[in-house]
């Protein structure tokens, strides 16, 4: 039926083994032709490992330079921010330093390059660069070149928000100075007024001497003088008094009411003066303030080199000699391996 499953024929079983076992490779066999060829098999490695020694040899110590750049500050913050200082660093002053350096040394140092980022969470840039120990100098004036591009950049907009500050300040200052000389000249009325004081008290005090003397003047007229003068007498007399009473009332009324409101009014404007001068003083110390917070681009440091090589990794290269050795070492053994038995195979066939 055909439905049920045909039988395998024996001899069929039979050819299956002698395929698979023409085709099979063990263990036993790829560790044979290890042994067969291991002297192919250690030139090669060694070879490779002793290459990777030389390099690491004779490879100079290449060594990290870094200078970390702050960014102008204004009033209102960062100049600008430390992306877009990045960006004209990369695309603009760090190509035209090293075209700069190329041009006018030609032939020397080669493959230069300063990198240049921002460290996770800060607001600096970071100038990277790489080179032997002995091109120190190199780097640090190259390093300097690209901060001064980028602080010449920033001068021009710095210097006119300091130099509006500083009006401001001067403007400030000269205010402060006006309301000084205020505080002076109010200080000098008071003392003439309190001069003044003086005066009226002492005018008050000889009216009130003279009305006293005239009343004693009265009172003996009126016991001495008789007949029509006696009446004229105290007519003058009683309107002397008068007078000077008219003229003490008169003194004494601007000694406590007058003097005593030019006084208060005096105080009053000196005290407003006084509390302008301080506000004044606040203004003058936060525009102070401001101006010193006003900042350059700088370098923070200069130009440092890493107190261990960055390059070459020695270990790095004497192991990645050693797996290219091995690499290559078994791809020889069993090249090796492959030419013989095409060789062997190339005998049979000619007999």
């Amino acid at each position: 039926m055909n439905d049920k499953k045909r039988q395998i024929l024996p001899q069929e079983i039979e050819a299956l083994q002698t395929y698979y076992q023409e085709d099979e490779i063990s263990l036993v066999d790829l560790w044979l032709v290890f042994e067969k060829h291991k002297k192919i098999f250690m030139g090669v490695l060694l070879a490779f490992v002793i290459s990777g020694v030389a390099v690491a040899i004779l490879k100079s110590n290449v060594y990290g330079y870094t200078t970390s750049i702050e960014i102008a500050r204004s009033t209102e913050g960062l100049l600008e921010e430390p992306g877009t200082v990045l960006a004209k660093l990369q695309q603009s002053y760090i190509p035209l330093v090293i075209n700069e350096y190329e041009n006018k040394n030609p032939g020397s140092e080669k493959d230069l390059r300063i990198d240049a980022s921002i460290p996770k969470g800060s607001e600096i840039i970071v100038l990277n660069s790489k080179g032997r120990k002995d091109t120190e100098p190199l780097h640090a004036r190259l390093h300097q070149s690209v901060v001064d591009k980028i602080t010449r950049d920033h001068d021009s907009t710095i210097t006119v928000i300091k130099a509006e500050l500083e009006a401001q300040l001067h403007g400030a200052e000269n205010k402060l100075g006006e309301l000084k000389d205020k505080a002076v000249f109010i200080e000098n009325q008071v003392k003439r007024l309190d001069e003044k004081s003086k005066l009226i008290s002492k005018q008050i005090d000889e009216i009130g001497k003279v009305i006293e003397e005239s009343r004693k003047n009265r009172i003996k007229a009126v016991n001495e003088v008789t007949g029509e003068a006696k009446a004229m007498t105290l007519l003058l007399i009683d309107n002397e008094i008068q007078q000077y009473q008219e003229r003490e009332s008169m003194l004494i009324e601007q000694l406590h009411l007058g003097l005593a409101s030019d006084r208060d009014t005096l105080k009053q404007e000196l005290a407003n003066n006084s509390r302008a001068q301080a506000e004044q003083q606040e203004k003058i110390l936060e525009m102070k303030a401001k101006i010193a917070n006003i900042l350059k681009t700088r370098a923070i440091t200069p130009t440092m080199r890493s107190q261990d090589p960055v390059a070459p990794n020695r270990k790095l290269i004497i192991t990645i000699a050693a797996i290219l050795g091995l690499i290559a070492g078994l791809t020889a053994v069993f090249a090796r391996e492959f030419a013989q038995r095409v060789k062997e195979k190339k005998l049979l066939a000619a007999q």
